[in-house]
Parts: C-alpha cells; structure tokens; sequence
C-alpha cells in the first residue's frame, strides 16, 4: 500500500491541494491531525512518515509553522493512528501476540483511547502546549 501511494503521487496531490485552497496555519495543524491519523491506521509509521512528513513539513515551512510544532503533531497524530479501531496495526500486532481477539484488545484499549482522543485535541488546538517542552528544553 505505502507503494502505491507513492507511485500515485497522493502525498504531493494532498500538498497541491492543500495550497490550492489557501488554508491558513490555524486550518493546517487540524490537517495535520487527521491525514497521518487515517493513513496510519492502514500502514506502520515509517512508511508514512518517508511518504507525508516530507510534503506536509514544506507547506507547514511555507505556512510559518515553527518545525518543532509540526513535528510534535505529526508523531502523536501518527502514533494514534496505530491504535485507532478497528484498522490499528498496533491492535493486530499484539492481538497475534497475545492470542486474543482484535475486539477483545479494542474494548480494553478503549480507555486508552479516549485519553489519547483528548491529548491529540489539545496538541491541536492548543498551540501552548505545542511550544512548552521545546520552551522548557530552551528551545
């Protein structure tokens, strides 16, 4: 899948598009939120980042999204897209593991999720909290 998504030109159609439609800052980190989330649920995480990091981190430079703020998005966005229900590469892995059902891992996880549900909404629409390890780091 990663193949063919690289051979068809989806991240750079998703750039091109993006920029067609004059979105703004506040408009792209929510796009930030959900492209690599989708994405991620289907394919593992290096595969997506060679794939849509590269695209989305121009328009975000363009854009004048400091690195540091796409970055912390884009990896929390893509480590919740292992995990999301019901195409979570992350259930499957460790349902082979465990012996258990992909459902049965899903209604223990569930919890889990919805705590990352909040933190991903918070790194998305409150940009403090994208700034403050860097800050606190003195970056």
């Amino acid at each position: 899948m990663s193949w063919m998504l690289a051979k068809e030109g989806i991240a750079w159609g998703l750039g091109t598009t993006l920029v067609e439609m004059g979105i703004g800052p506040e408009a792209f980190i929510p796009v930030v939120g959900l492209v690599p989330q989708f994405v991620g649920m289907w394919l593992e995480i290096g595969a997506v980042t060679v794939i849509l990091a590269p695209t989305l981190a121009t328009i975000a430079e363009t854009l004048g999204i400091p690195a540091y703020q796409f970055r912390t998005t884009f990896v929390v966005t893509l480590k919740f897209g292992l995990s999301t229900p019901p195409l979570g590469i992350r259930l499957f892995a460790t349902s082979s593991v465990s012996d258990r059902s992909v459902w049965a891992i899903g209604k223990q996880v569930l919890p889990f999720y919805v705590a990352d549900i909040f933190v991903l909404l918070s790194i998305i629409f409150i940009a403090q909290l994208r700034i403050m390890l860097p800050s606190a780091a003195g970056g």
